[in-house]
């Protein structure tokens, strides 16, 4: 197949119910057409019932320690696909697959002892199909043991009709010719084509199927669908319910792959890690970007603490992960310094290290606040230049700059104010030039309000090659509230208000310097 497969360190889909051995392998069979008709159907037939067995011990094992809203209901979705498929199976085998061999071999009902184990667990099914239906609907609360205790009730008894099946499969050789083989497989295959249920249904076989079982001995035949369907299902099938097919044994190659990390942890640190270092660098820098990269700015020096929804205890991992997950987070993060001071700024950069802060690429700060605004006497606050100055000289890398919304806008808006233009020029002009001072800058985006500032500032600004990010503003005060009434109730200049709870590097020390180098 051109593919190495994981190696699997946890417990897998091949437990606690056993996976069907198929007649080739058993008979040890490797060429298809050396086989008769009835071993290559009774293997074609273990293989599906395995990708049944596999999914239902993926929801067994993994059903105690599914927690969280979001996952609940994906392994609602994991299990509703396995219904779904399991009932499709069955129906088709009992209304057409079983009569269309009884024809052949002039039996009526001969395949009835199948039927009968059908009905044997259907109480079970139905248990569960209803169980499934309350979770969708939210009438019932997910329970995992629950889950458990209902497939205990049929699982076993499923499984072993699944295998006898196969026996019963490879008896129908006695009746030699009687059976049409290549005819039968045909239909069957059609029919199944014609009426999978492509939501559901294709996905949980796919990532339920292992191409590896046996040593891939099945490969030449199996899976039995083109190349080019399998493109269809990866990308038309499989992302429609994707959350689910995290639940499977296997990845969208039909590649086994480890059951999912947050629903099944039996190793210990040290395996885990052995294994993570073992995976090509653009899987760990995925796992990088899942465990570190926040949404929002990163604000290092205000009363947010920084490794909120971050999975931060990894950059202690090892030196080897510190060094790779440490460039990510500090490079493709963004720092929030609206609520930082010169000091704050200077004292973050030189806690993670010089090698860390000339990872970070993006900054987040407050619009540069001006004073005198007056006919060439313009200039910037103190802590304004501080602030640009601790940047350029701390950033050796940094690309974007980005000016909050509410600042720029509180700023701009005083600018319009003035109706100065000759003021308004030499103002912007003064930013520009302490903008890009950093030399590295390569994008200016300045965060304003859609009906805010005049379309005169707006053409000044884009015409310093700034980007001007419109954005709608909404009203959280609640009160009449307005960017022009800001100036007025807030104290823009930077550190001005000793009372308020500024930075203090000791409350965080710990985790920057952790996270430094």
């Amino acid at each position: 197949m051109g593919a190495t497969p994981t190696k699997i360190t946890k417990q897998w889909a091949d437990g606690p119910f056993q996976l069907i051995e198929t007649p080739r392998k058993r008979l040890g069979i490797t060429d298809p057409k050396k086989a008769s008709g009835a071993v290559n159907a009774a293997t074609e037939m273990a293989l599906v019932h395995n990708f049944i067995i596999r999914p239902l011990n993926c929801i067994y094992l993994q059903a105690p320690n599914v927690k969280l809203e979001q996952d609940i209901a994906d392994f609602v979705a994991f299990m509703h696909a396995w219904a779904v498929t399991i009932h499709e199976h069955h129906e088709t085998e009992e209304k057409l697959f079983f009569p269309w061999l009884e024809e052949d071999i002039g039996i009526e009902n001969y395949m009835e002892k199948s039927v009968e184990q059908h009905h044997a667990f259907a109480p079970g099914m139905k248990q569960l199909d209803e169980y499934v239906a309350a979770l969708k609907a939210g009438t019932e609360d997910y329970d995992g043991a629950k889950v458990r205790a209902i497939i205990d009730s049929f699982g076993p008894i499923l499984t072993q009709h699944l295998s006898e099946e196969i026996q019963a499969f490879e008896e129908l050789e006695k009746f030699g010719d009687k059976i049409d083989w290549k005819k039968w497989s045909k239909k069957v295959s059609d029919y199944a084509v014609a009426h999978v249920d492509k939501e559901y249904g294709i996905p949980l076989v796919v990532t339920n199927m292992d191409l590896t079982f046996e040593g891939a001995i099945h490969s030449t035949v199996w899976p039995p669908w083109p190349w080019i369907a399998g493109l269809v299902f990866r990308w038309l099938y499989i992302p429609k319910q994707k959350g689910a097919w995290r639940f499977s044994c296997c990845d969208a190659h039909s590649i086994p792959k480890e059951l999912d990390e947050r629903s099944i942890n039996t190793l210990t640190i040290t395996e885990d890690m052995t294994n993570f270092l073992d995976l090509p660098s653009e899987l760990r820098n995925r796992v990088y970007e899942l465990c570190l990269l926040h949404q929002e700015p990163i604000s290092p020096s205000s009363d947010y603490i920084p490794w909120q929804g971050l999975s931060l205890g990894l950059l202690r991992a090892n030196n080897t992960v510190h060094r790779e997950a440490s460039w990510l987070f500090y490079a493709q993060n963004r720092f929030d310094f609206t609520m930082a001071t010169p000091e704050d700024v200077a004292s973050f950069l030189e806690t993670i290290g010089r090698n860390n802060a000339d990872c970070i690429r993006h900054v987040y700060i407050n619009f540069p606040n001006l004073r005198d605004l007056e006919p060439g006497n313009v200039t910037l606050v103190e802590g304004s230049i501080g602030i640009l100055a601790n940047i350029q000289s701390g950033c050796a890398n940094l690309s974007t700059l980005t000016t909050c919304l509410y600042s720029t806008n509180a700023m701009l808006l005083k600018l319009d104010a003035l109706d100065y233009p000759k003021i308004i020029t030499e103002a912007l002009k003064l930013v520009n030039t302490r903008f890009r001072a950093i030399l590295s800058l390569q994008e200016i985006i300045v965060e304003v309000d859609e009906d805010g500032p005049s379309d005169y500032i707006k053409r000044k600004m884009e015409n310093h090659g700034w980007t001007v990010s419109e954005i709608e503003y909404i009203e959280e005060w609640g009160s009449g509230r307005s960017f022009s009434g800001m100036e007025d109730n807030w104290d823009y200049d930077y550190g001005s208000d000793d009372d308020d709870d500024d930075y203090d590097i000791d409350y965080d020390s710990d985790f920057w310097r952790r996270a430094g180098d």
